[in-house]
């Protein structure tokens, strides 16, 4: 049963949406609010307005300001079938929170950060007299980046008649006579439309190296709050001209932490100050200094847990990823399940909000997701002492010609098993997310678009060594006393976070690993280090990602 504050909150959500006038919230964070004439077509913080179909202009007649959007009817040849606006934030606004040497705070210097936050809301005025039906659009960062999308126009298909908006969630909102306020749940589960293939041509664009092919009308992806890039509107009856006014979109919380993005703190670097997760971390990421008394030398000496009356090994059940470029090209990629890639590679890394006048979209990027089955394995969260997730290496890549090079003898067998993260100097940041249990049954053949939305952050990892780093020619920029041996697995802390499922009693959990650019990595992040590919489900079973479990009492091990 919920409980009566829940309820009384699910009332004065449905009330607002009527345009009834409720309690103020605790925390309110605004997103645009135009208090005087000025150029409607280029809005302070965002970037130039993209409107098909749709007109926008700055109402200052009366007292209040508005802004007022006149959807038109499209044409027989026009470009795009339907009318609507869209306003993306600025990368001068709107940092993205994936090099996290900022940590989203809260403040309006995160506008894009929607975690946390109750609902967004704007003021409308309806002229008409009888009610108007609209669209509310929002899209996040991983449907904003699709590499052939330019706000609502497809860029790829110039020349060709445009049917469908793209990908974003859509919510059919009624827009009362007279001023109201428009209310949209965020806490509820949140869905992109499935926005079917403009031609046949358009299913090619998501399959690049020969990768399974994954059409438009499949996609179902979640709204990913922790980072959203634009939000808009659209006449749902293009046949029908159609004016409305709004103005002051924000964001509404009952919680004055909305917005504040935390991870747990195990160490916290002597320099800078900074805490991560990361008690193995040999350096810090934010400032690249030594950690002190960290625990890498006991790492590389770690060996897996078996399992026991106190040992539960929980083995990954599913495992799947995708990226937005690779190698340089513009695509969508999908990852299989045997290929534990994650990537990061801000080409404007120097510059963490981006072009002051463009918009770019070369930012590289590769996720991983991992399923696990916890079903009747972990049942009560005071029986949990520690649990830990571990990643393993995969066989590295020799440079061609080098083989027989001394630097690259580690790689015989007889000298232990060959895997490595990564041939870079440095691997990149890692962090882990939950995923969601609404978004929890996605599809293995996932891409970068399909995606289930990450959720809570859970771990953030320290700076790593790759093995050129270690081995060969860069010892330079390493502590002598860590050794040569480079990191060939990571096992990484999510006790608080099993516990917090042991409570719930949840049967399957997704978690999601992204990286990011570490200090090692800043000054040229291509060269200096950016991915770590790792295996998923490949043959070699002991080499399959897992979650261990440690009880505090006896309990039958489960393998």
């Amino acid at each position: 049963m919920r409980p009566m504050r829940q309820i009384i909150c699910m009332f004065c959500v449905a009330v607002l949406s009527c345009g009834v006038v409720a309690g103020e919230a605790a925390k309110e964070l605004e997103l645009l609010k135009v208090t005087k004439a000025s150029d409607a077509k280029q809005i302070p913080g965002f970037f130039p307005t993209s409107a098909c179909n749709a007109t926008v202009n700055i109402d200052t007649d009366k007292a209040e300001t508005w802004l007022s959007i006149d959807f038109t009817k499209p044409v027989k040849d026009a470009k795009q079938l339907f009318s609507a606006v869209l306003f993306e934030f600025d990368y001068t606004r709107a940092a993205m929170p994936f090099n996290w040497r900022e940590a989203p705070d809260g403040t309006k210097e995160w506008p894009n950060v929607w975690t946390g936050y109750d609902a967004f809301v704007f003021d409308y005025e309806n002229p008409e007299k009888t009610p108007v039906k609209i669209k509310v659009l929002l899209q996040d960062y991983v449907s904003w980046y699709h590499t052939d999308i330019d706000g609502l126009v497809r860029s790829k298909y110039v020349g060709a008649q445009q049917k469908y908006l793209p990908q974003m969630y859509q919510k059919d909102v009624e827009l009362n006579p007279g001023k109201g306020r428009v209310h949209i749940n965020l806490r509820n589960p949140m869905w992109t439309t499935q926005t079917p293939a403009e031609d046949k041509s358009a299913e090619e664009e998501m399959v690049p190296y020969g990768q399974s092919k994954l059409s438009r009308s499949s996609q179902k992806k979640g709204v990913e709050l922790l980072d959203m890039w634009a939000f808009g509107l659209c006449n749902p009856s293009p046949e029908k001209e159609l004016t409305v006014k709004v103005n002051h979109f924000r964001l509404e919380a009952s919680d004055k932490n909305a917005g504040v993005i935390t991870w747990p703190e195990r160490a916290t670097c002597p320099k800078c100050g900074r805490k991560i997760s990361d008690r193995y971390a040999p350096f810090c990421p934010f400032c690249g200094v030594e950690m002190k008394d960290h625990l890498y030398p006991e790492l590389l000496k770690k060996t897996m847990p078996v399992a026991s009356d106190h040992t539960i090994i929980i083995p990954t059940i599913a495992a799947a990823g995708g990226a937005s470029s690779n190698g340089g090209s513009k695509a969508m990629i999908s990852k299989g399940d045997d290929n534990l890639r994650v990537f990061h590679y801000d080409i404007n890394y120097n510059k963490p909000k981006g072009p002051q006048v463009q918009k770019l979209k070369d930012i590289w990027e590769g996720r991983y997701y991992l399923k696990f089955d916890l079903d009747k394995k972990i049942n009560d969260q005071s029986k949990v002492k520690n649990a830990t997730l571990w990643i393993f290496g995969s066989p590295p890549r020799v440079p061609d010609g080098q083989e027989n090079q001394p630097q690259w003898a580690w790689m015989n067998p007889k000298n232990g098993k060959p895997i490595c993260f990564s041939e870079k100097i440095w691997l990149p940041g890692l962090l882990v997310f939950a995923v969601d249990k609404e978004y929890n049954d996605w599809d293995p053949k996932m891409n970068w678009v399909t995606m289930p939305p990450l959720g809570k952050l859970i771990y953030m990892s320290g700076q790593y060594p790759g093995h050129h780093t270690q081995l060969h020619w860069r010892k330079d920029l390493i502590a002598p006393t860590l050794g040569k041996e480079a990191t060939r697995w990571l096992c990484m802390d999510i006790t608080d976070y099993i516990k917090e499922i042991a409570a719930e009693d949840q049967k399957t959990i997704t978690l999601g690993l992204k990286g990011f650019t570490p200090f090692g990595a800043s000054t040229h992040p291509h060269d200096l280090g950016h991915y770590l590919s790792g295996s998923g489900l490949v043959r070699d079973k002991e080499l399959h990602p897992k979650i261990v479990v440690e009880l505090e009492s006896s309990e039958k091990g489960k393998s």
